[in-house]
């Protein structure tokens, strides 16, 4: 049984993984997790570029890169710390790419409502898995409510358009537990975006073949390990 959270990302890692590193995976997924202080400290290594990017995805305006970019080149300036300095320059160098960038190609063209998100993992095939897309909207398109979500992720390894695919479909999936009651879902909106490489893949690429799932091959892997 699962017992420790397992996120979208936690999954496309484990598709990678050698024979012995997904047995090794599935055995720390059902290990209680000792919380120390600092475990509950860390946070997102990527936060200060994708908060600045989904920020201007919201506004669909990209002057907020330059405030966070302006923001973090005086924290790169000011830290004596090399760690740190290399996690500026990370954000700093994805930002950079995000200057006067066009928004608008991730959004519907109409008048969006930003919704809650709740925080709630889904299940696939019993699997509880965590996602967290940045923002959840619905807008109206000929006289019908329709929703959309979008994600942005960042890896040091890079995703593959498969792997963006896995994000997109638990994304469809997540909508589709919270939100159809009252709104159509448009899978072209269920959009996976690389941060780094502005690559992106909606959950409509999946339907049409043009993108191989690969959500539940990998799950059904995954259960293999499990007791």
């Amino acid at each position: 049984m699962i017992i420790n959270k397992l996120t979208v990302k936690n999954l496309v890692e484990f598709g990678r993984y050698s024979e012995q590193r997904q047995s090794n995976f599935a055995i720390r997924l059902q290990t209680p997790k000792n919380i120390t202080k600092d475990d509950s400290a860390g946070g997102d290594y990527w936060i200060r570029s994708t908060s600045g990017i989904s920020g201007s995805y919201r506004l669909n305006d990209s002057k907020i890169i330059a405030e966070k970019l302006n923001d973090l080149i005086i924290d790169h300036n000011s830290t004596p710390h090399e760690n740190s300095k290399k996690m500026y320059r990370r954000n700093i160098e994805i930002l950079q790419g995000y200057k006067g960038f066009d928004f608008s190609i991730w959004r519907p063209n109409a008048e969006l409502k930003f919704l809650p998100k709740p925080k709630h993992p889904i299940l696939v095939k019993n699997i509880p898995i965590q996602i967290l897309p940045n923002h959840v909207f619905s807008y109206k398109e000929k006289d019908e409510q329709k929703i959309g979500g979008i994600i942005f992720v960042t890896w040091l390894e890079g995703f593959k358009r498969g792997d963006l695919g896995v994000f997109s479909d638990t994304l469809f999936r997540y909508l589709s537990d919270n939100y159809t009651t009252s709104f159509s879902i448009e899978p072209k909106f269920c959009l996976a975006v690389d941060a780094v490489s502005k690559q992106s893949v909606g959950y409509h690429q999946i339907l049409s073949g043009e993108i191989q799932p690969l959500l539940e091959p990998t799950i059904d892997i995954l259960k293999k390990y499990i007791n």
